[in-house]
């Protein structure tokens, strides 16, 4: 149902519609759904018109059972409504960015509420020693302001990362420690300068998104610098990614 979203739907107002839908003797309907589109909102103007599309939802749930019309198992929950709204009276709620653990859009949920479960990592190819005015990288847009030892690190915007990120401040964990992203992020790889972070050779791990040590990367995080959402973030990660699952 079209509860105010305007992307998908029958109008839940068109009453004449949905009765030509039930009409339909080849359809067996099992669900009716919608979806809220500023849930994350904490503005009057949001709360007041996710009320609003909850009130057209259920309306209309209510005319077809009251017409002897099955709406069959009914949501409108997204990670956002399961997060600020109460229990609603749905079979199924559909948690989607909340399932890693993160709050969907620039919603920031209060502290312990959700866990991050996901973090990316990779590994260090290489480690050289740059002189003070050499340059790295396509363009050599980075230059050496000192002696620098940079990292080549196996991953790059072919595999999601947003090719932007080392010019808006991008950085990567090492033994506990924040290293910046420099000059232009590569298909494959993407170049660190890891001259404050101690120890550094290739087969390290680095961390892209989550904790080492006391220091963390988050994925809203990286968003704000992108000037994107997280949910974005975590979808243009690629299936060639290989994923290792931990157990707590």
């Amino acid at each position: 149902l079209d509860t105010g979203m305007h992307r998908l739907g029958i109008p839940a107002e068109d009453r004449q519609a949905l009765s030509r839908i039930y009409a339909c003797k080849h359809l067996r309907i099992q669900g009716v759904f919608s979806h809220l589109c500023v849930a994350d909102g904490t503005s009057a103007r949001d709360i007041a018109f996710t009320r609003a599309q909850l009130d057209a939802f259920y309306a209309a749930v209510d005319w077809l059972r009251r017409h002897g019309m099955d709406p069959g198992e009914i949501h409108i929950q997204c990670s956002a409504g399961i997060l600020l709204l109460p229990p609603q009276p749905c079979a199924w709620a559909r948690a989607g960015i909340a399932l890693y653990g993160v709050a969907p859009g620039t919603f920031s949920e209060p502290a312990g509420m959700l866990r991050p479960v996901l973090s990316l990592r990779a590994r260090i190819a290489s480690v050289r020693t740059l002189l003070p005015g050499q340059g790295a990288g396509y363009g050599l847009e980075f230059l050496a302001a000192r002696q620098t030892r940079l990292a080549t690190v196996t991953i790059g915007y072919g595999d999601g990362l947003p090719r932007c990120l080392p010019q808006r401040g991008g950085e990567v964990l090492l033994n506990g420690q924040r290293c910046p992203m420099v000059g232009r992020m590569c298909m494959d790889q993407l170049l660190v300068d890891v001259t404050d972070a101690g120890e550094a050779a290739p087969g390290d791990v680095v961390t892209i998104l989550g904790q080492d040590g006391a220091e963390t990367i988050s994925a809203a995080g990286i968003a704000a610098q992108c000037g994107t959402i997280p949910n974005e973030l975590l979808s243009r990660l690629e299936p060639r990614l290989p994923v290792v699952e931990h157990m707590d």
